[in-house]
């Protein structure tokens, strides 16, 4: 069971819901990450620009340009129905959203009746600017203003524009010292990545055979980590105890920060602790797992 810390104790996580805490009180003050994949990641906000990684950035289509409108007026639509919310990052990229928010006062309902009113918000614009059937207006163009038509095939199936997920999103609640900080700069940093992701696949392709530390083994991330010179090794007993396992994060934090690569097969309860902190927080991470996948950086499978 992967643990994750919550209102000053250590609540289970249920990893088929994407982070989300049992017992956690989603009404109450908290920070949270949120992201909102499109189906089948189809690109239907725009598309990325830039002549260069530090260029880069998504040029939204007229659905995109109203979908920015929406979140960004989130928090205060919200005002209007009692939600005392702040949006503190926002990001439309082209088939996902990021959203960074605040709860500042108890809420009259749960913070995911705020995603879900938003997602069903945008499906609603979609319907209204390009019809909801496979004759839906612009089945035949691609251009501005249009409905691409492979979309409007996947949208006739589905309903909504969003992907199918029991958990309804992607959650992150933001508890460790500096995380918010680190979170904020992650989403806004979403064009770079993705212009260094597309343009540098190399970098994340699957690799049938690796070697490090005399072992052949399949991996697939930023392989190049693998030759980082500066690492780490984690390794913990099972019978660690909970000050053992703060103690020995502390550490790997201090040293992560100043760019040294962790490795860890994160089996021991404190490995998997410290694992999931490390990616929570942004830090480069190897961890062997079934597939022997590289984990470059935070949440990299799920959201860039």
């Amino acid at each position: 069971m992967n643990m994750d810390k919550g209102q000053g104790k250590w609540r289970p996580v249920d990893p088929m819901r994407h982070h989300r805490e049992n017992g956690w009180d989603y009404k109450g003050r908290a920070i949270y990450h949120f992201t909102l994949p499109v189906e089948e990641r189809y690109p239907l906000f725009g598309v990325l620009e830039g002549e260069s990684a530090e260029t880069a950035f998504v040029r939204l289509n007229p659905f995109g340009r109203r979908v920015c409108q929406m979140l960004c007026g989130l928090a205060q639509f919200y005002a209007g129905k009692d939600f005392a919310l702040k949006a503190l990052a926002q990001k439309v990229m082209p088939d996902h959203v990021h959203l960074v928010i605040q709860v500042l006062e108890p809420l009259p309902q749960s913070i995911g009746a705020v995603v879900r009113g938003f997602k069903s918000g945008c499906t609603k614009v979609y319907k209204e600017m390009y019809g909801s059937g496979e004759n839906a207006a612009g089945v035949h163009g691609n251009g501005e203003g249009k409905a691409p038509v492979q979309f409007v095939r996947i949208f006739a199936g589905r309903g909504s524009i969003w992907q199918q997920d029991a958990a309804y999103y992607h959650e992150r609640i933001l508890h460790a010292p500096g995380q918010l900080r680190r979170m904020i700069d992650y989403v806004k940093d979403n064009p770079r990545r993705l212009w260094i992701k597309s343009h540098n696949p190399e970098l994340f392709r699957l690799h049938r055979r690796t070697e490090a530390a005399g072992l052949s083994f399949t991996s697939m991330g930023n392989h190049f980590l693998l030759d980082w010179p500066d690492k780490q090794v984690v390794e913990m007993s099972r019978s660690a105890i909970n000050e053992e396992v703060q103690e020995r994060l502390r550490m790997v934090l201090a040293v992560a920060h100043n760019g040294t690569v962790t490795y860890t097969a994160a089996i021991s309860k404190g490995e998997q602790i410290i694992a999931r902190t490390l990616r929570e927080q942004g830090y480069p991470l190897v961890e062997p797992t079934e597939q022997a996948f590289l984990d470059a950086g935070i949440q990299a499978a799920v959201e860039e």
